[in-house]
């Protein structure tokens, strides 16, 4: 009798089981992605002796000589007469997902009167400053230098009221800025003025370049500046028609403060205007350094002849130029950045900026699907095989 009672009720604990499983499978891939306050489980892995958390700054928090390894995170800095963020000879500073924002100053500096090593700045949201979002500044002749500088995954907007200053301004040797959204600069989107790698950050709207190497400071020991992977969009003339991403010698520098080794590659640079060049060297003493530009794609709607500057250095092998925006191939998804629909030829391209959206959601179905179907045929065979058993 018993064992009547449980083959009867077999399929039905199966078919519950399927479904429970489906479930607790399908729930964390459905549910809404939302911004949370991190909790202590989720800071950056470091030895901290200060935890700057969910705070909120109306004046300059200034970090010098004993303030090593400190975490800010989660804090908000506005309404600042002077600078946000002041540093000045620490170590292993990180700075996350903070908000800087209606300061009279600098977002965040690294002084010019005290090195630093270790900082990082990543997924903070710079903007409206008066001064650069960004600036670490270089002394050689004093010894000062910000060592291991890394800036990622910002988002650095409005910021600086004349084209010295920059979204993005950095002095330091040897630095990694990469993955940073990146616009509507009063000077440089990114001024970088040493050895550094600048990569896959998106640009726009700078009043001079979206890039700009300027060497008014030394190297570093890498001597080599790295920018590769960059999205540059300039659609008006700007301050003196600067180029999207541009190499130029400071004169008044000494000569050993000149890199030896450039790379510029697989960057996608777009001009909206003939009073632009996509790419260019400004200066002949680049002649004699190893300069690499390759694999970048060069759009100047109004002239192929301004996609990329022929001057000093051969550039075009291995660079594709064109005049129509059908040459794009990896549009950054960002409906801020807007391109227009219709280029010089007259076609017509429409630009659908929830491509990736719908991408994901589709491979999330595609995923439960299999899912369900994985679940499916597991438990038709548990079926078969205990009927199976049964028979026999």
């Amino acid at each position: 009798m018993r064992m009547a009672v449980l083959k009867s009720i077999r399929p039905l604990m199966l078919k519950y089981l399927y479904v429970v499983l489906c479930f607790c499978i399908f729930l964390p891939v459905t549910q809404p992605q939302v911004n949370r306050i991190k909790t202590s489980s989720s800071y950056p892995p470091g030895n901290w002796d200060r935890i700057i958390d969910g705070e909120v700054f109306t004046d300059t928090l200034s970090l010098d000589t004993g303030d090593d390894n400190v975490l800010i995170i989660n804090t908000v800095f506005h309404s600042i007469d002077d600078h946000a963020i002041m540093l000045r000879n620490v170590s292993n500073i990180y700075i996350k997902d903070c908000e800087i924002y209606d300061v009279n100053g600098f977002g965040i500096l690294l002084r010019g009167t005290g090195s630093t090593n270790n900082v990082t700045i990543e997924g903070c949201k710079i903007y409206n400053t008066k001064a650069s979002g960004v600036m670490a500044s270089q002394r050689s002749e004093d010894g000062v230098d910000h060592h291991n500088l890394v800036i990622r995954n910002n988002t650095i907007f409005n910021n600086g009221t004349n084209d010295h200053e920059h979204n993005i301004y950095v002095q330091a040797t040897d630095s990694l800025i990469e993955n940073n959204t990146v616009y509507n600069s009063s000077g440089n989107g990114i001024s970088i003025r040493s050895t550094g790698v600048v990569r896959n950050n998106v640009i726009w709207n700078s009043a001079k370049s979206c890039i700009r190497y300027f060497n008014d400071h030394q190297p570093g020991p890498s001597d080599t500046l790295i920018v590769e992977g960059n999205f540059c969009q300039l659609a008006d003339p700007g301050f003196d028609g600067s180029p999207g991403i541009s190499l130029l010698q400071s004169k008044l520098s000494p000569k050993d403060w000149l890199a030896d080794n450039y790379y510029v590659r697989n960057n996608t640079i777009v001009v909206l205007t003939d009073e632009r060049f996509g790419f260019s060297v400004e200066s002949k003493v680049f002649d004699n350094k190893f300069v690499s530009v390759y694999e970048n794609v060069v759009i100047n709607t109004k002239n192929i002849e301004k996609t990329i500057n022929p001057r000093y250095i051969d550039y075009y092998s291995n660079n594709e130029k064109s005049t129509s925006l059908a040459a794009l191939v990896n549009y950054p998804q960002n409906p801020e950045l807007q391109l227009p629909t219709a280029d010089d030829v007259g076609e017509t391209y429409n630009y659908d900026y929830s491509v990736n959206g719908d991408k994901r959601q589709l491979l999330m179905l595609a995923y439960v699907l299999i899912v369900i179907l994985v679940c499916g045929i597991f438990i038709l065979a548990i079926q078969k095989r205990r009927k199976t058993k049964d028979g026999s």
